[in-house]
């Protein structure tokens, strides 16, 4: 992935961040649009006879393709913009010819110059990170590459430029940002990445306004994410998604189906929880791992399923269908061509299939029988669902799918309306979006769940003094989840052919998973140092090139450091001055000078606060010295 795309991204999510006189994403675009205009300008590009000349430039700089149409609209408001104020320095004719003065425009050079450092610092981070883990460099996509994946699914999967399906099996990766989320610089870096690359797909997705006539049916697993029985970051998506829709005034509906399906999972779910500690720890996006972060019971479980249609009306305001019959019938007879596909789909589950499938009814015969294309949102329906998996659909070329993950549809809403925005800052987004990223690659990363279950029955079987402890558990099941343990299979093999090996197998894995973590930790907290270092000095260092040398810096870095010396001062010059008036003490006045050294012992407490207070300490402290010298000569004499 190219360096200036990635520049880009971070640059469209900083603008949007500051939202300074942004009122649509036409405007986060155009900074970067007039960046482009003084590039050409200091290239002796005065004018053309097509914006084409501008798209290249524009493209060639920042790695994203502009659509004619909106670079048009762009650059007559920046013509429009320049002509109220009686600058002519760009003007645009209805030919779309353009003629252009001195175009300087450098608002962002100092963003683009500090990104660059910092993107290199994480590449290096990441590299020993994959070194760390012995895997080859060149193997692996970039950590840049796999952030863009989510931009990747929503412009291929609605835009339909090609029909591969986007795999998220970049575990690596994956485990590479969960360890340095807790460096806040770092993270908001990649944050921001992520943030920019969703708005880049404004360029390509075709999202037009949203209706208020719009239909979200929900899908089993998108309840399961209101109900908060999958990871915290299925929640907060499915919640946001339910927020917005009722403020835009959509329907939100869910099939009887649909209740059934969800309340059967559940009960099934609730009665296998005694034999699922390991399967708990290990897939974020599992009703198991719900019940041990919430620390659900089986009787609450059964709860959640007694109350659901309840709960689902009352709370979330979502419209339980009287009667699917008559859509269940034409699952059967009408729509038989998309019930064989998901039947061999999910070969071997059948009342999955019908259930889709019978969804898919529901949402064609809403939507009328009119060849769909293009705009999304004027699609009438939606079938929402909530699967970390790639969704593979019976649609022909051409036509706009009948289901949509919630991560995506979250996307298209903040894109498309103001009021979303309002709703769901690109802070939240962009950190709910990447933390569900890594969530997502981690739970499809995982062994099928047969094997999972029955590792789980052998530790719990050998657990106990002097064999598998929780703590061993936990530590294999990060293992698997990292893909360290290549074939867990073959765990339960030896486990059914010789116990106490796959006892000492089991203990030798978690021993070598805490030294690696430790290991891991160490290097990536030195390197974290370093990182911060580098950055500190090369922030200082431009600082000093951007002042002129024989320009005193600046006393005072801040409000906080300027109040701070000024009551220093004060409270001093305060105890000095009243000493002699209080106490009558006459000693002093023997001393021609004094008055003139009480002045410059002021001046020597500011500049002793300065050479505290500040960062260039080296200057502050020589002065602070000099005049101490001053004020032991004035005394002398």
């Amino acid at each position: 992935m190219k360096e200036n795309r990635i520049i880009a991204y971070s640059l469209l999510a900083h603008i949007n961040d500051n939202n300074i006189g942004v009122k649509n994403f036409d405007d986060v675009f155009k900074p970067l649009v007039k960046s482009a205009l003084c590039d050409l300008n200091n290239k002796e590009i005065k004018s053309g006879e097509s914006i084409n000349e501008i798209k290249t430039e524009f493209d060639s700089k920042f790695g994203l393709d502009i659509p004619t149409d909106l670079l048009r609209t762009i650059l007559k408001d920046i013509s429009k913009e320049l002509s109220e104020k009686g600058d002519d320095s760009f003007i645009i004719h209805n030919d779309n010819s353009y003629l252009m003065n001195s175009f300087i425009f450098s608002d962002y050079e100092d963003e683009i110059n500090e990104t660059k450092s910092e993107l290199k610092e994480i590449e290096k981070l990441y590299n020993l990170h994959l070194e760390t883990e012995g895997v080859d460099i060149d193997s692996q996509i970039s950590i840049f590459e796999y952030i863009d994946k989510s931009r990747l699914r929503l412009s291929k999967f609605f835009a339909k430029k090609d029909d591969k399906v986007l795999e998220l099996d970049d575990v690596l990766q994956a485990s590479f940002i969960n360890s340095i989320k807790s460096n806040s610089k770092l993270f908001n870096q990649l944050r921001r990445i992520y943030l920019g690359s969703i708005i880049s797909a404004y360029l390509t997705v075709d999202i037009g306004e949203s209706e208020t006539d719009l239909e979200l049916l929900l899908d089993t697993n998108f309840i399961l994410g209101l109900l908060d029985l999958n990871s915290i970051e299925s929640h907060h998506t499915c919640c946001k998604i339910v927020e917005i829709a009722k403020k835009l005034g959509f329907k939100l509906s869910v099939l009887p189906y649909t209740i059934e399906e969800t309340e059967l999972l559940i009960e099934r779910k609730s009665n296998q929880l005694e034999d699922s500690f390991f399967q708990g720890y290990l897939d974020p996006e599992s009703i198991f791992s719900a019940v041990v972060r919430r620390r659900l019971s089986k009787t609450k479980l059964v709860q959640i399923v007694s109350n659901l249609e309840n709960t689902m009306n009352k709370e979330f305001g979502v419209f339980i269908v009287g009667n699917d019959t008559k859509f269940r019938n034409l699952a059967k007879y009408q729509y038989a061509d998309v019930l064989k596909f998901y039947s061999e789909l999910r070969a071997g589950k059948g009342w999955s299939a019908h259930h889709d499938t019978t969804a898919v009814a529901y949402v064609r015969e809403k939507r009328g029988r009119t060849k769909l294309s293009g705009n999304i949102l004027n699609a009438k329906c939606w079938f929402v669902t909530n699967t970390p998996y790639d969704i593979r659909t019976p649609n022909k070329k051409g036509e706009l799918p009948d289901i949509v993950r919630a991560a995506e549809l979250l996307n298209l809403l903040w894109l498309s309306s103001p009021q979303a925005m309002q709703l769901f800052g690109g802070t939240e987004l962009s950190e709910l979006g990447l933390t569900r990223l890594v969530s997502t690659t981690i739970s499809m990363s995982l062994p099928n769940t047969r094997v999972l279950k029955e590792l789980d029955q052998n530790f719990s079987l050998y657990s106990g003094e002097n064999e598998i402890t929780a703590d061993d558990t936990l530590v294999v099941a990060s293992m698997i989840s990292k893909k360290k343990v290549k074939q867990p299979e073959k765990l339960n093999e030896l486990a059914k052919s010789n116990p106490k090996e796959f006892i000492n197998s089991v203990k030798s894995l978690a021993e070598e998973g805490r030294k690696e973590d430790k290991e891991i930790r160490e290097r990536v907290e030195e390197f974290i140092s370093k990182f911060s270092e580098v950055i500190k000095l090369e922030k200082e260092s431009r600082t000093n090139q951007d002042s002129p040398t024989d320009e005193i810096p600046v006393l005072i870095e801040s409000r906080s450091n300027l109040f701070s010396i000024v009551v220093s001062v004060v409270f001093l010059s305060f105890v000095l001055w009243s000493f002699e008036k209080l106490f009558e003490v006459t000693f002093f006045t023997e001393y021609q000078n004094w008055t003139l050294a009480k002045g410059v012992i002021q001046l020597t407490i500011i500049l002793g606060g300065a050479a505290i207070k500040t960062k260039n300490k080296a200057f502050w402290l020589s002065g602070f010295i000099s005049l101490i010298i001053a004020v032991i000569m004035l005394l002398k004499q």
